[in-house]
Parts: C-alpha cells; sequence; structure tokens
C-alpha cells in the first residue's frame, strides 16, 4: 500500500489545515520501515504516541498477569502524562498551525 493512498482527515479535507494528529498513521508507516526522520517531519509526536502505547500495553499485560496495577503506575503520575501529552499535542499542532499560516502569507 503506498503511503499517499493513505486518505486525509476530514478536518483537514474542509479547512486545509492539518489537525494535531494529521500524520500520524503516515509517519508510523515510516517508524516501522526505519524512516525516523521523515516520521518526524510528518508528525512529531509519532515516537511520542509510539511511546505510550508501549507503556499503555505493557501496564494491561502486568495488569492481566498480576490482577493488580504495577507499583509505577500511580494517578498522579497518569495525570503528569495526560498532562505532558496533551501540551505536546496541541503545541505541536500550533506549530505546524503557524508553518502553514506562514506559507499562506508568503504564496
Amino acid at each position: 500500500m503506498a503511503l499517499e493512498s493513505i486518505p486525509l482527515c476530514f478536518f483537514h479535507s474542509v479547512t486545509g489545515w492539518d489537525c494535531p494528529g494529521c500524520g500520524l498513521t503516515r509517519a508510523f508507516f515510516r517508524m516501522f520501515q526505519g524512516e525516523f526522520y521523515r516520521a518526524i517531519e510528518l508528525n512529531a509526536l509519532a515516537p511520542t504516541v509510539f511511546l505510550i502505547g508501549i507503556i499503555y500495553l505493557a501496564e494491561n499485560l502486568y495488569r492481566f498477569k498480576y490482577g493488580t496495577r504495577p507499583q509505577w503506575f500511580t494517578p498522579v503520575g497518569n495525570k503528569w502524562i495526560s498532562r505532558s501529552f496533551g501540551f505536546l499535542f496541541f503545541g505541536q499542532w500550533i506549530f505546524k498551525s503557524f508553518l502553514h499560516l506562514e506559507k499562506v502569507i508568503t504564496s
């Protein structure tokens, strides 16, 4: 499957602007192909989303095996991770929006 054939999101097709998640699917494809720099160009949060997925998987496997959450999983830590991710998620979206706005203004 060609990466270019993956459809864009609804937000992008309506507004022409990238949403916070635009490029994540294509970035994951690039990461799995070993093209990490290209993945970050597509969406800077792809490695972070991948890491959060690994942590979530590890936590669920631990809970499945032992019937309880791991010691490193705490409500405070979970809030910290969620807030940090939210800050990064919307921060990179704002950055990409400024790049888009700059391109619109200069053209």
